[in-house]
């Protein structure tokens, strides 16, 4: 028979056939596992290695200006002294976390402001003066913050603290929460400690200073008592921190008195400007009358007063003599040893009391000679003398121009109540042209 390749003539095994393909097709599958496991651990290990960069490439860090940082090793600060602080401006190394943490702290100047400590309720900005006062006739200190003043009163007032963290070391041992180590984070503690330690340095000033001093921001007892009060507190926290000033902005009376309290004060005010007018037509009076000596002549003359009025005679005695040596060298000497003119209606007058005084001395020196030549006369020969002297006075008489004479027959008597108009008007012209040559006089007496 021929063979026939498309006849089955035997038996085979299945099995052993379905084993043969399995394994022909086992070899690449394994070896596709084997080289994708190879690829696996390689980059298995290019991440690990990536990983083990970050890890430790993570500890790198930058301060920033405005703060410092401090590392801690397990909760403890690492480094001793100055080193402990970690300034800015480079690159600087700490190991990744949980073994190191990096917190950074705040060096600037920062500002709080009390706002509602001691102010208003929180409705108040948006509501009027008249409904406020109406519902406020009693402060409920559970909604209303207040302040009791020194004189037994009660304010409002807002503040701002300025302060700064000056001891980085002692804030985050004894003040700053570690476990947050952002600066925002370490600006929020601060500030809590410094706004309880304000308030109560507030509270503390405000209970020795007077309520208006307040009210007219002119509390400087206050600046002076409440910064360090609450510097005290810090200090003995052992804060690390510095306040560097605590103001008051805004102050109030308690709303409900504020309408009569603004008629005091426009009242104040009022009698505030007549003193002060009345000290300034003061000060020009006394200083149109003397000068800058007014104030030194007015109590020489005081006490001279007061002197008279006691019958102090030594006191008498010595006031006058001094009163004589200011008025004839129109000066006085201070306390401090300066001299200050006397000058003003004073000096004038002294001048025109000198100038008189010298005019009467030398008139009645002038009267004393004269008498004293006539005198003589008298003695030689008084009948000579006492007609020679009745001519002369009759001819002073007669020829004076402002007299006028009238003749009338003898046996005969008249009476003439006004002057004559030609007599009148004779006087004028001689009065106008002695007038006009003074001017002329004068002029020319100027010009050269």
């Amino acid at each position: 028979m021929a063979f026939n390749p498309f006849e089955h003539h035997h038996h085979h095994d299945h099995d052993d056939d379905h084993e043969h393909d399995h394994d022909m097709l086992a070899d690449p599958a394994q070896k596709s596992l084997a080289d994708a496991l190879r690829v696996s651990f390689a980059v298995l290990k290019l991440v690990m290695v990536i990983l083990v960069i970050l890890f430790f490439g993570s500890g790198v860090f930058v301060v920033d200006q405005g703060e410092v940082a401090i590392v801690t090793r397990f909760g403890d600060i690492v480094g001793t002294g100055e080193d402990r602080i970690v300034q800015p401006g480079k690159l600087h190394f700490a190991l990744p976390y949980p073994i190191d943490q990096v917190i950074r702290i705040p060096t600037s100047v920062q500002q709080i402001s009390l706002t509602e400590t001691f102010w208003y309720a929180k409705d108040t900005e948006t509501r009027s003066s008249q409904d406020l006062a109406g519902s406020m006739a009693q402060l409920n200190p559970l909604t209303i913050g207040s302040l009791i003043t020194g004189d037994a009163n009660i304010i409002h007032a807002r503040f701002t603290i300025n302060f700064e963290i000056t001891d980085p070391v002692l804030f985050i041992t004894n003040v700053a929460d570690t476990t947050r180590t952002n600066k925002k984070f370490m600006t929020a503690d601060a500030e809590r400690l410094v706004r309880a330690a304000a308030e109560e340095g507030v509270v503390f000033a405000m209970a020795q200073v007077k309520a208006d001093d307040m009210i007219r921001m002119q509390g400087t007892r206050f600046s002076v008592l409440a910064q360090p009060h609450a510097q005290t507190i810090l200090d003995a926290m052992k804060s690390g921190i510095r306040i560097t000033k605590l103001d008051m902005t805004k102050s109030s009376v308690p709303l409900h008195i504020e309408r009569d309290y603004q008629v005091v004060t426009e009242a104040e005010n009022q009698g505030a400007t007549a003193r002060l007018n009345a000290e300034r037509q003061r000060q020009e009076l006394l200083g149109g009358a003397a000068g800058e000596a007014h104030e030194l002549l007015w109590n020489l003359i005081r006490e001279y007063e007061l002197a008279t009025e006691a019958r102090d005679t030594a006191a008498i005695a010595r006031l006058d003599e001094q009163l004589r040596k200011a008025f004839t060298e129109q000066k006085l000497s201070k306390a401090d040893g300066s001299i200050v003119a006397i000058s003003g209606e004073a000096a004038a007058i002294i001048s025109q009391a000198e100038a008189d005084s010298s005019r009467i001395h030398s008139s009645a020196l002038r009267d004393a000679e004269n008498f004293n030549r006539l005198k003589a006369e008298y003695d030689v020969n008084p009948r000579i003398f006492l007609t020679r002297m009745w001519e002369a006075t009759r001819e002073r008489i007669m020829s004076h121009p402002d007299n006028e004479f009238f003749y009338v027959p003898p046996g005969q008597f008249r009476l003439f109540l006004n002057r004559s108009p030609e007599f009148l008007k004779e006087k004028e012209r001689r009065d106008q042209k002695a007038a006009e040559e003074a001017k002329k006089g004068g002029a020319g007496g100027g010009g050269e």
